[in-house]
C-alpha cells in the first residue's frame, strides 16, 4: 500500500479556474490561449507557494490539448490525461537550482531541437531559474531568444531581481501575488467539504491561513497536519496552536499587558509557563509581535489618548523587531527572550533615558572645563585679569555728531565728581586689558599695581577729548562685550558630541579620538593633543580613512569647516596641564577688536603698548 497523497498534491488545480487568488495571470493567459497568440517565452515570479509551477504545468497542458474549451484544458483527451498523470514526453520540467552549469544548458539547447513527440509544443519548465550561473544564463540567451516554432520555454522564480535583465527582457513577466486571506479560506473550506470534514472551526481555518503566509501549500499541508494531530471530530483554533508548536491567545494576550502594565515578575511568569509547556522562544516572540501589531493598527486610526498609547506602543513593537534579529543568533534564547521583553516593557523610559545619558556627559564634561577654567583663574597672582572690565549696560558710547576738540583736557583732568558716563572715558579698561597667560608659562616679575591717574599719564599724550556734554546723545546702541577667551565648556561638550558622532559613524574612529582632548576653538583651527602614551591613537586617527571622518563630524558638531590638528601633548614642569589652553594669538588679536578699547584708543589719541 503506498502513502497517502498530501492535500496539496491531491487538490492541485487542474484548470485554471482553479488558481486562487491569481485572477489576472489566469485572465492573461487564458486570452492569449484563446486567440492563439502563444509567446515563446514567460516568466512567472513571486512568493513561494503562490502557483508558479501549478500555472507553468496548466499552461503546458492547454497549448497541447485536442478539446480545449475557452483556453481551458479539457483533462479528458490523451494527452490531458497523460500530462495529469505526468507522462506527456513533450512537458519537461528542470530545477534550475540543481542543473546550473553551462553543461546542462548545452545539452538542453541540443534538445530544443527535436520535435514533439506526441503533442504540438515542447514545453520546458526552469524552476527557480535565477540559480543559473552567469555563464549558464549567457549561454542560454541565444536559444531562449529565438527558439524553434515547437518549443515554448516557462521560467520560475521567488526572486526577479536575480534573474538576468537580458533573459528577463525576453519573456513575458506574470508576477503572482500572495494569497489574499479570503480566497485562501475558501480554498481550505472547498477542500473541506470534499474531504467531508465539518469540525473545523472558522477561527481554526484563519489560524491556519495566517500561519500560511499567503503560500497556498504551506496552508494545505498545515491543515493536513492538524487533522491528523487532532483527536476529536472538533477543530478549535487552540488546537491549531497546539498542532503547530504555537502559544494559547490567552497566554500571548497575559504576556502582552504584563508589558503594558510593565510588570516584571508577570512577565518572566508567563515566559516561564510557555517553557515548560515547550512552546519555542521564537514562536513567543512572532505571536506577541503580531498581537502588538494588531493593536498598533487598532490605535492609529484613533485621537487623543489613544494616540498617546499608539506612540508607546510603537517604542514596543521597535524594541521587538529588534530582538527577532538578535534572537536568531542568541546562544540562550530564553534568556535573550527575557531579556529583550523586560526592556520592551520599558521602551519608551530606555529611550528617554539614553537621549539624557548623551546629555548628561555632554554637561558633565562642560562643568569639568569650566571649573578647570576658574580654578586657572583663581590661581593667578593679583593685578592679573583674566578678560576686560564689562561695561554696564547703561555706558554704552553715544554716536558721534560733532567732535570738537579742547586742547587744555587730558585725563587727569576730567573730575571724579562729574557724571558716571563722562567718568567711564578714562581709560579704565586698560587697568585690565592682559589676556590670560598660557598656563604652561613660568610667572613672570609685575610691578605694583598703579592708580588710573598715574598710568593714564604715562602713556603718550592723547588728543583732546570731545566735549563731554556730547558724548551722550540717546538712541545710541550698548556696546557689545566680547568675550576674549574661548569657552572651553563649549569645546568639551562640542567635543563629547565629535566622539558620539564618529561612534555612531564608526566605532572604531570613535575609540581612537576618545584618547584625544580637545583645546579651545581657535579661529578655524581645532587642536586635539595626545598624551604620549596615545601616539598610537594619533597615528591611526590621521590616516586619510578615520582622519576624513573626523573632519566630517567635525564639521557637523561645529557647524563650519574647521582644520583639525592632531598634536603630541607637552609636558609642562609638573607633567601636562588638563585644562584647556589658551591661544594666546586669538587673546592678543581679541584685545585689539576690541570695540571698547578701539573707543579708548580713538578718544585720547593713544595706542596699545603691549598685552600682557
Amino acid at each position: 500500500m503506498g502513502a497517502a497523497l498530501s492535500l496539496y498534491r491531491k487538490y492541485r488545480p487542474q484548470v485554471f479556474a482553479d488558481v486562487a487568488g491569481q485572477e489576472s495571470v489566469t485572465r492573461g493567459l487564458l486570452g492569449a490561449l484563446r486567440t492563439g497568440g502563444i509567446s515563446h517565452a514567460y516568466l512567472f515570479t513571486g512568493p513561494r507557494g503562490s502557483g508558479k509551477t501549478t500555472t507553468a504545468r496548466l499552461l503546458a497542458k492547454a497549448i497541447n490539448c485536442r478539446q480545449s474549451v475557452e483556453g481551458e484544458p479539457c483533462n479528458v483527451c490523451e494527452l490531458c490525461a497523460m500530462a495529469n498523470e505526468g507522462r506527456l514526453l513533450d512537458i519537461v520540467e528542470l530545477d534550475a537550482a540543481s542543473n546550473r552549469g553551462i553543461d546542462e544548458i548545452r545539452t538542453l539547447r541540443e534538445q530544443v531541437n527535436f520535435s514533439p513527440s506526441q503533442g504540438r509544443y515542447k514545453t520546458y519548465i526552469l524552476d527557480e531559474v535565477h540559480m543559473l550561473t552567469k555563464d549558464a544564463a549567457n549561454a542560454f540567451l541565444k536559444t531562449l531568444e529565438e527558439p524553434p516554432s515547437h518549443v515554448v520555454f516557462v521560467l520560475a522564480t521567488t526572486e526577479a531581481h536575480k534573474v538576468l535583465a537580458t533573459i528577463a527582457s525576453r519573456c513575458q513577466r506574470y508576477d503572482f501575488q500572495r494569497i489574499a486571506l479570503a480566497a485562501a479560506s475558501e480554498r481550505l473550506r472547498q477542500v473541506l467539504a470534499i474531504e467531508k470534514i465539518g469540525g473545523v472551526s472558522g477561527e481554526a481555518i484563519e489560524e491556519i491561513v495566517r500561519r500560511g503566509d499567503g503560500s497556498l501549500r504551506d496552508m494545505l499541508g498545515l491543515l493536513e497536519q492538524v487533522l491528523s494531530l487532532s483527536s476529536t471530530s472538533q477543530v478549535s483554533a487552540d488546537d491549531v496552536r497546539r498542532a503547530l508548536g504555537l502559544a494559547r491567545a490567552e497566554a500571548v494576550a497575559r504576556l502582552s499587558g504584563a508589558i503594558e502594565r510593565r510588570e516584571a515578575g508577570a512577565i518572566l511568569g508567563v515566559l516561564g509557563e510557555l517553557h515548560e509547556q515547550g512552546i519555542e522562544p521564537h514562536a513567543v516572540l512572532s505571536q506577541l509581535t503580531e498581537l502588538t501589531r494588531d493593536g498598533l493598527l487598532t490605535q492609529a486610526g484613533k485621537a487623543g489618548r489613544e494616540n498617546v498609547a499608539a506612540g508607546r506602543t510603537i517604542a514596543v513593537l521597535s524594541r521587538l523587531s529588534a530582538l527577532s534579529a538578535s534572537l536568531k543568533q542568541a546562544l540562550d534564547p530564553r534568556l535573550t527572550l527575557e531579556i529583550g521583553l523586560l526592556e520592551a516593557a520599558h521602551a519608551e523610559l530606555l529611550e528617554g533615558r539614553d537621549a539624557l545619558v548623551v546629555r548628561l556627559e555632554a554637561l558633565s564634561a562642560s562643568v569639568a572645563a569650566l571649573e578647570a577654567r576658574l580654578g586657572a583663574g583663581a590661581g593667578a597672582e593679583p593685578g592679573a585679569a583674566v578678560r576686560p572690565a564689562r561695561v554696564p549696560e547703561s555706558a554704552a558710547p553715544e554716536p558721534e555728531v560733532a567732535r570738537p576738540r579742547h586742547a587744555q583736557a587730558t585725563a587727569a583732568q576730567i573730575p571724579p565728581s562729574r557724571p558716571a558716563a563722562p567718568a567711564r572715558r578714562v581709560p579704565e579698561p586698560l587697568a585690565v586689558e592682559p589676556a590670560p597667560a598660557v598656563a604652561a608659562e613660568a610667572p613672570v616679575a609685575r610691578p605694583a599695581p598703579q592708580s588710573p591717574a598715574a598710568r593714564a599719564a604715562t602713556l603718550p599724550k592723547p588728543a583732546p577729548p570731545p566735549e563731554l556734554s556730547e558724548l551722550e546723545e540717546p538712541g545710541a546702541p550698548e556696546a557689545p562685550v566680547d568675550e576674549l577667551a574661548p569657552d572651553a565648556s563649549v569645546d568639551g561638550g562640542l567635543w563629547l558630541s565629535v566622539i558620539e558622532g564618529l561612534h555612531r559613524e564608526k566605532p572604531q574612529t570613535a575609540a581612537f579620538a576618545r584618547e584625544g582632548r580637545a583645546l579651545p576653538l581657535s579661529g578655524k583651527k581645532l587642536r586635539v593633543v595626545f598624551s604620549k602614551l596615545h601616539t598610537f591613537h594619533r597615528g591611526r586617527l590621521a590616516e586619510p580613512e578615520h582622519n576624513a571622518l573626523l573632519r566630517k563630524v567635525v564639521k557637523q558638531c561645529y557647524g563650519k569647516d574647521v582644520t583639525v590638528l592632531l598634536e603630541e601633548e607637552e609636558a609642562g614642569p609638573e607633567g601636562a596641564s588638563k585644562t584647556p589652553v589658551l591661544d594666546k594669538d586669538w587673546a592678543d588679536k581679541a584685545v585689539r577688536e576690541d570695540k571698547t578699547v578701539q573707543l579708548v584708543k580713538e578718544t585720547f589719541g593713544g595706542d596699545i603698548v603691549r598685552i600682557e
